[in-house]
């Protein structure tokens, strides 16, 4: 009797077990969603690319948290690949994101990649968000490239009316042979003589990062060619392989009596500020650089992330850092919003940055797929032997051409 007993009690504990299982559904699967992220954190301008990585994780953790709690089926993870700012490493991991099926890249940093793996974009299922690519040269309409910053044309409107209004009259342009600092080189040029300025020469330095003695010999006998010397300044577009260019050049009396502006490429770069010879150099010369600015109005909403990634990183975020960050939000909710392909989530993500107000500001693009609207703060290399830092000494209005300029105090 007590083994029926038993028999009947383990029965009834098995259906009661396969009733709740009925009743009691298991979770659904997320529907997990791989973001690529191509960035350089090992070769040049790795400054933005560690500060990018960063704010990247930071967003998904975010956005990850946020879909969990709205029972939102979605589940965002990055692939960050190192290009090292390398147009062909960009192509292989454009590649290998394509096969993996990824449909949104954030990224790459200069637009010699993003012209090198245009192609493979336009032919497949896959976009570019880029944070920090400037030429103008890729201001096409219907292509699969975005720039969520805005191209070289007001960034050389900037720096020419900072030069000009600092009573230079005559430019040196000494540029790195790549589409990026190509374009910027000509919308400097552009603008500055639309000023009334002259470009008195243009230099065009290799982009294999072997910066010689020749160059600076070069920069030296354009220089001699100016009647005036006091209204005659250079300006240098590149990246930090510019901490070499400044190492050479501290030790030539005239080049150091010469005001030196820069461009998007080297603002921020932790490679010359760390460079005791070549921050000491920038200093002297007053270097000058232009950045793509954060939004002033959302400063309480991204000065905490601006904490959070130097104290990851020890290196201080910029606008194009924060860039990136808008620009994976955006993907979040274009994410939301699609479930019929593609077409419709490319299209749904251009829709969404016409009204998003994101770290950066409004993010709308233009016709040509770049950002519409944007501002530039200016910052030098300031300090006393050895203790320098980048500054922000300035800024430009880009809707009002409105100039700001302190200076090092």
């Amino acid at each position: 009797m007590k083994r029926v007993i038993y028999l009947f009690l383990v029965f009834s504990i098995f259906l009661i077990s396969c009733n709740d299982s009925k009743i009691v559904d298991p979770p659904a699967k997320q529907n997990e969603i791989t973001i690529g992220v191509l960035v350089s954190l090992t070769g040049n301008w790795s400054s933005l690319g560690i500060t990018t990585k960063s704010a990247l994780e930071i967003a998904v953790d975010e956005i990850n948290q946020n879909y969990m709690e709205n029972d939102i089926n979605l589940k965002f993870v990055l692939k960050v690949i190192d290009t090292k700012l390398d147009p062909e490493l960009a192509y292989s991991a454009t590649q290998e994101l394509i096969t993996d099926g990824v449909e949104i890249i954030i990224g790459p940093q200069s637009s010699a990649e993003l012209s090198k793996i245009k192609p493979l974009l336009d032919a497949n299922n896959i976009f570019a968000v880029s944070m920090s690519s400037t030429a103008s040269s890729l201001a096409l309409a219907g292509d699969h490239i975005l720039r969520i910053c805005p191209d070289d044309k007001p960034e050389g409107v900037a720096i020419s009316a900072l030069m000009w209004s600092k009573g230079i009259k005559k430019v040196i342009a000494v540029y790195r042979d790549d589409d990026g600092n190509i374009g910027l080189k000509r919308s400097m040029t552009k603008s500055f003589i639309n000023l009334g300025g002259t470009v008195i020469d243009s230099i065009k330095y290799s982009n294999d990062d072997n910066i010689t003695a020749n160059l600076i010999d070069e920069i030296v006998t354009s220089l001699n060619t100016s009647t005036n010397a006091s209204e005659t300044a250079i300006y240098l577009a590149g990246f930090d392989e510019i901490t070499d260019i400044f190492t050479i050049a501290k030790s030539n009396t005239q080049l150091s009596s010469t005001l030196w502006f820069g461009s998007n490429g080297s603002a921020m770069s932790s490679a010359i500020v760390s460079n005791a010879d070549a921050a000491s150099f920038a200093n002297e010369v007053e270097f000058c650089t232009p950045l793509f600015a954060l939004s002033a109005e959302n400063e309480t909403e991204w000065n905490s992330l601006f904490t959070a990634i130097e104290q990851a990183t020890e290196l201080k975020p910029d606008a194009y850092t924060f860039a990136a960050y808008d620009a994976i939000k955006i993907a979040s909710l274009a994410y939301e919003s699609s479930d019929n392909g593609f077409t419709n989530l490319f299209s749904n993500y251009v829709t969404i940055s016409t009204t998003y107000n994101g770290l950066t500001g409004l993010t709308e693009f233009n016709s040509a797929g770049d950002r519409k609207f944007g501002n530039f703060t200016f910052f030098e290399i300031c300090g006393i032997n050895p203790n320098f830092s980048w500054v922000s000494v300035g800024s430009y209005n880009t809707s009002t051409n409105q100039l700001l300029y302190t200076g090092c105090n």
